[in-house]
C-alpha cells in the first residue's frame, strides 16, 4: 500500500519515497499494460 503525505508526522515525505521506489517495478508494469497511462514515464534526472 502506499504511503501518503502527512504534514503532521515527521519523515512521512521520505517514507512515501521510500514505498514509491519498492514498488516502481509494479507501477512500470501498470504503466506498460495500460493503454491510457503511455504519456506517463518514469525517468532518472
Amino acid at each position: 500500500m502506499l504511503i501518503l503525505d502527512n504534514n503532521t508526522r515527521w519523515n512521512s515525505t521520505f517514507n512515501m519515497m521510500l514505498r514509491f521506489f519498492e514498488m516502481l517495478q509494479a507501477f512500470e508494469a501498470l504503466v506498460r499494460s495500460e493503454k491510457q497511462l503511455e504519456s506517463i514515464t518514469f525517468q532518472e534526472e
